[in-house]
């Protein structure tokens, strides 16, 4: 009776252990894991969505060290004008949007910092506002490593 018991048991729980991958094999799939070819597809998977940060914390008026962006603008009409366009940045604050060439421009380079490519004006934008107008506060900034770590978890799958 006291065997039969064990028996039974193992007979319920059986299943679940069935699918536990034994130590060797968790060490062989660890062993051919490419971090680095799978953190460079993370990056290019998931370039456009942290774009969109960036754009849309210009939007707000912000530079990348969570700071209005400066200097205002000096026109009052031009400041209606935008904010009759629906700037979401505080009246006078710039969020560097007209047409939206601009932020479309963006792009990584090869160290994965922000840049824009392509529009004639963007150095004077970098020039009258500053490089800061690219890359993320620290709010952003954890937006975008959590973004990368839970794509670079799901794509580990241990």
């Amino acid at each position: 009776m006291f065997f039969r018991f064990f028996q039974e048991r193992e007979k319920a729980i059986s299943p679940f252990f069935s699918k536990m991958a034994t130590i060797d094999e968790v060490f062989n799939r660890y062993n051919k894991i490419d971090l680095v070819q799978i953190a460079k597809d993370v990056v290019t998977a998931n370039e456009q969505a942290v774009l969109e940060i960036n754009r849309t914390q210009l939007e707000y008026g912000y530079d990348s060290d969570g700071i209005r962006i400066v200097p205002k603008y000096a026109s009052q009409q031009y400041a209606e004008l935008k904010a009759s366009f629906g700037s979401k940045a505080p009246f006078r604050t710039p969020d560097l949007l007209l047409t939206g060439r601009f932020y479309h421009s963006f792009k990584f380079d090869n160290n994965f910092k922000v840049y824009s490519a392509g529009v004639p004006y963007a150095q004077w934008l970098e020039h009258h506002y500053g490089k800061n107008i690219y890359g993320f506060n620290d709010k952003n900034l954890n937006q975008v490593r959590k973004l990368y770590k839970d794509e670079i978890k799901k794509r580990i799958e241990l």
